[in-house]
């Protein structure tokens, strides 16, 4: 059953999540999390960004934060919806609507159903070159980030 949206606001570059799981690291793993969302199937893996992002004793709570990934080749599409790929697991693909540009990181923001932080890794694409409300779509390297937001 999917959690209904809270209706409190928060900024759109920020996502709410529930902690389903936390992993410990093993010899050929680091520790990851694994994410829901409100009004969503998603279960979307991460790895905690920072000594504070202590998801391991956040399980089966709700917490705030930004979702970070590392962008193949970013490309502008003009048809399909806003998705992240697969609904379960290791993000391999997403698709979505810029909502923010920050050139001097290389980073757009995208809303693709979750808000999601895009390292431009590719050469010769820059930030810069996208605006608010492109429709972008990219493969993803394997290991998303997330970091709690305190406020």
């Amino acid at each position: 059953m999917l959690d209904p949206a809270p209706t409190t606001k928060i900024a759109e570059n920020l996502a709410r999540a529930k902690v389903l799981a936390f992993h410990d690291a093993t010899d050929t793993k680091p520790a990851y999390a694994v994410l829901g969302f409100a009004n969503t199937d998603y279960e979307i893996v991460v790895e905690p960004m920072c000594e504070m992002c202590d998801l391991q004793s956040r399980v089966n709570k709700k917490i705030i934060g930004t979702i970070h990934m590392q962008a193949r080749k970013v490309t502008i599409t003009g048809a399909g919806g806003r998705f992240v790929e697969p609904c379960s697991g290791v993000t391999r693909r997403v698709q979505g609507t810029v909502i923010g540009v920050d050139a001097e990181e290389n980073r757009i923001i995208i809303n693709a159903g979750v808000p999601i932080h895009l390292s431009l890794t590719a050469p010769g694409q820059h930030a810069r070159d996208y605006s608010v409300g492109d429709f972008i779509g990219c493969d993803v390297f394997s290991h998303a980030g997330f970091a709690i937001y305190e406020d």
